[in-house]
């Protein structure tokens, strides 16, 4: 199979690039086989292709990364071409949003320890309108807003938003491999964008980055307010259905400033069956 990495680069086989990366073989080969397992498994189970593909064309125009959303929606129109106009019509939507109200496209959230307030970026979060839900599917809808919400809000994600996706008809495991692809696809498109520009080799410099955490746009903190709290009573009713299925430790003891020291770890969903 072609590498997708190098097609979303546009690197050709034996290219000078394509030898650099031989260097690193394992860590090539593994990012191709990845793409293969989470887009293109022989079993689906409960998250099937027509999903993942339309959960990878939106997750990467949320990352601005035009070419690798045009491939992913190429594939997913071979699967649902309605469903993939339907995609690029709720990306504009969305990223038209996102420039409206926000100087920054992410990440924003809230952290919940009140001594990282200094810290919070509110921002534009996503619900999948009805219209754009019936043609798309509630199982799919859901699992949209929740690749908006692990790329733009982070730090906002709670076990609510496990019991809303088990409510939308996602089951444990499916869960679990729609995480694990919209964090595969941050990782494939950094790697191709990087690639990109060595194939592009820019002559210019570009000005440092700033290290001041970014600030929201004037009038979003309402308006982000408003549908953040939206978002949280619709979670904790879900959650309320849901039962034990999502675990939420409210006893646990948690951090309030950042940690060099290592963390324990716990659940919200079962893992994985092995098979």
């Amino acid at each position: 199979m072609t590498d997708i990495i190098n097609t979303l680069a546009g690197i050709a086989a034996q290219d000078p690039l394509d030898k650099l990366r031989d260097h690193r073989a394992q860590a090539k080969d593994n990012a191709q086989l990845s793409f293969e397992a989470l887009l293109e498994p022989a079993e689906t189970g409960g998250f099937s292709h027509r999903d993942r593909y339309a959960v990878a064309a939106f997750t990467a125009g949320l990352l601005g990364a035009p070419a690798a959303e045009e491939f992913y929606r190429d594939l997913l129109r071979d699967e649902d071409e309605v469903a993939s106009w339907e995609i690029a019509e709720l990306l504009d939507e969305v990223l038209l949003e996102l420039d409206s109200r926000s100087t920054v496209r992410g990440p924003y959230g809230t952290f919940e320890s009140a001594a990282l307030a200094a810290e919070n970026v509110p921002g534009p979060w996503l619900s999948v309108e009805k219209k754009s839900s019936e043609v798309l599917g509630a199982q799919l809808a859901a699992g949209l807003e929740f690749a908006h919400l692990l790329v733009l809000h982070p730090r906002d994600s709670r076990p609510e938003h496990m019991a809303l996706l088990l409510d939308a008809g996602w089951d444990e495991d499916s869960i679990v491999t729609l995480a694990q692809l919209v964090s595969f696809l941050n990782f494939q498109i950094r790697i191709s964008t990087g690639l990109t520009a060595l194939v592009h080799a820019p002559a210019t410099t570009l000005p440092p980055v700033s290290d001041e955490p970014p600030e929201a746009g004037d009038g979003d903190g309402e308006a982000t307010s408003a549908r953040d709290s939206a978002a949280s009573s619709k979670g904790g009713e879900a959650l309320a259905r849901v039962g034990e299925r999502v675990s939420t430790y409210p006893g646990l003891t948690r951090p309030e400033l950042f940690q060099q020291s290592g963390l324990g770890w716990v659940p919200w969903i079962p893992s994985p069956r092995r098979t």
